[in-house]
C-alpha cells in the first residue's frame, strides 16, 4: 500500500522513516481513509516493540498529484524475511526470543482494542541488539477503522492467515496469535507450513489441512508452542498474546540450556591413552618429553612415592632416637662411682672395650654394675662359675703385664661396647652375686 523511505527531520535533526502512500491508491478514498487510520492507531500505542509515529500529512507533488505520508521513528534493523533468506533456518532459541518479543508488542495493541491482522516476517524488524519492532498497521482493525472493511471481505496475507480470517468471520486477537505461530514455523523450518498456486488455495489449506511436522531437530518445547498457536479453533490457542509470550520465553530458556549442555558435554567415544615419550637424541628434547611424562603421572603413583618417603623418614627418626637413648645410657653408666675394697683401692676399673679383666690389683663388679647404697664393700668376684659354692679369688696380674680376658668371655662386639647388667646381692645372702654379660650383636 505504500513505500517506506529513510529521511532526515531538518527541524529536529534526526533520522526518520517516511511511509508514502502509493500514487495508485491516493485517489481511492478507502485506501486514503485506511492510511489515516493507521496513523491514528500508531499514535495511541506506546511500546518498545511498536514503531512510534511522529507525524501525518498530505501535500501536492511538484509534478502534480496528491501525496499522503506518515513520518515514523527510524528502526535500525532488517526485516525478518531477510534474516530467514540469509540463514535458511533460525535456531530454536532465536526463534522463540523473536516470538516472545513480538507477542508482547501484540499484547500492548490488543489491550488498546487493536488487531494487527497482518503479522508476518516482513512486518517484523529485527535489530542488531536482538530487539523486535512490529510495523505496518495499515489494515489493522481498531476503533479508528471499524467501518473500513466491508462484511465478508478478506484482508491479510494468505500465507499467515488464520482459518476464521480466511473464512471472512469476525476477527479477534486470536488471529494475531495464529499468524505469529506461522511466523515461528517459518523460522524453524525455513519455509511456511502451507503453500499453493494462489491465495485461495493457501487459505483453504490453512482451514482444512493439518500442520506439517517440524524438522526432527526442533526441541519439543518449541514445537509445542507452534502447535498450540496454530490450532484450528481460536479457543484451542493461547488465550492471549501475553500467554504466548510466556510460553515462548520458557521455550527459549530451555533451548539455551540445551545448547549450553551440548557445548560442555564430554567428547563421545573412548579417551585416547597417552603414548610414552619417544626417545630423542637431543638433550633439550629429552628433557622436555620427560617433563611432559612426569606431568601426566597418575595421582596414585605420586601418592605411593610420598608414602615410601614418609615411611623411610619415620624409620630414620626412630633409629636416631634409639641411638640417642643408647648414648645417654652409656654416659650414665660411665659416671657410676667405683666400689672401694678393704685396702681402700677400687674393686673395678674401666677396662678396654670388650675386656672383662680386673685392673688396679683388685677384683670387683664389671663396668656398669650397681651396688646397694649403704652396704659394706663387697669381696665377691665379678664372675662366678656355675655350680661352685663360693667365690673364686683371682690373683692380680703382675705389674706392667697386660690384662687378658677370661676364657669364658664372649667375643667383643664390632660396633658398640657390650651391655653389662648385674644383679647385686646383699652381704647376708649365702649365694654370691651373678653377673650376666650379653653382647650387643646378640640382642
Amino acid at each position: 500500500m505504500g513505500d517506506v523511505w529513510r529521511g532526515t527531520d531538518t527541524v529536529l535533526s534526526r533520522t526518520v522513516a517516511v511511509k508514502v502512500l502509493l500514487p495508485a491508491f491516493v485517489a481511492d478514498s478507502g485506501f486514503g481513509a485506511r492510511f489515516r487510520a493507521e496513523a491514528r492507531t500508531l499514535a495511541v500505542l506506546r511500546h518498545p516493540g511498536v514503531v512510534d509515529v511522529f507525524d501525518y500529512g498530505e501535500t501536492t507533488a511538484p509534478g502534480g498529484g496528491d501525496i499522503a505520508y506518515l513520518v515514523m521513528a527510524y528502526v535500525d534493523g532488517v526485516p525478518l524475511t531477510r534474516r530467514i533468506a540469509d540463514e535458511g533456518r533460525l535456531g530454536p532459541g532465536e526463534t522463540m526470543d523473536i516470538v516472545a518479543r513480538a507477542a508482547r508488542a501484540l499484547q500492548a495493541a490488543h489491550e488498546r482494542g487493536i488487531v494487527h491482522r497482518d503479522v508476518k516476517p516482513g512486518n517484523l524488524l529485527v535489530g542488531a541488539d536482538g530487539s523486535v519492532v512490529l510495523v505496518d498497521f495499515g489494515i489493522a482493525r481498531s476503533p479508528a477503522a471499524t467501518t473500513l472493511t466491508g462484511g465478508g471481505s478478506v484482508i491479510g496475507t494468505a500465507l499467515y492467515m488464520a482459518p476464521e480470517q480466511a473464512a471472512g468471520r469476525t476477527v479477534t486477537p486470536a488471529v494475531d496469535v495464529y499468524a505469529l505461530g506461522v511466523v515461528a514455523y517459518t523460522c524453524l523450518a525455513g519455509h511456511p507450513p502451507f503453500t499453493g498456486e494462489n491465495p485461495i488455495e493457501i487459505a483453504l489449506r490453512h482451514t482444512h489441512d493439518d500442520v506439517p511436522p517440524l524438522p526432527d531437530d526442533v526441541p519439543p518445547l518449541a514445537a509445542a508452542v507452534v502447535a498450540t498457536a496454530m490450532a484450528k479453533q481460536p479457543e484451542d490457542r493461547y488465550p492471549s498474546a501475553a500467554a504466548l509470550a510466556a510460553a515462548a520465553r520458557a521455550a527459549a530458556a530451555g533451548a539455551a540450556g540445551a545448547a549450553c549442555a551440548a557445548d560442555h558435554a564430554p567428547p563421545a567415544g573412548p579417551v585416547p591413552a597417552l603414548a610414552p615419550a619417544p626417545a630423542s637424541s637431543s638433550p633439550s628434547m629429552s628433557r622436555s618429553m620427560s617433563n611432559q611424562t612426569t606431568a601426566v603421572l597418575p595421582a596414585a603413583r605420586r601418592r605411593s612415592r610420598l608414602g615410601r618417603k614418609s615411611a623411610l623418614a619415620g624409620a630414620g627418626a626412630v633409629a636416631a632416637l634409639g641411638m640417642l637413648g643408647l648414648v645417654a645410657l652409656l654416659g650414665t653408666t660411665s659416671k657410676t662411682p667405683p666400689a672401694v675394697g678393704p685396702a681402700g683401692t677400687p674393686t673395678s676399673a674401666t677396662a678396654p672395650a670388650g675386656s672383662l679383666a680386673p685392673a688396679g690389683g683388685g677384683t670387683g663388679p664389671a663396668r656398669g654394675s650397681s651396688r646397694t647404697p649403704g652396704a659394706s664393700p663387697t669381696k665377691e668376684s665379678a664372675s662366678q662359675a656355675p655350680g661352685t659354692s663360693g667365690p673364686t679369688p683371682t690373683a692380680p696380674p703382675a705389674t706392667g703385664a697386660p690384662a687378658s680376658p677370661p676364657a669364658s668371655a664372649p667375643p667383643p662386639a664390632t660396633s658398640a661396647p657390650p651391655l653389662v647388667t648385674s644383679s647385686p646381692q646383699p652381704l647376708s645372702s649365702p649365694t654370691p652375686a651373678t653377673v650376666s654379660v650379653t653382647p650387643m650383636a646378640a640382642r
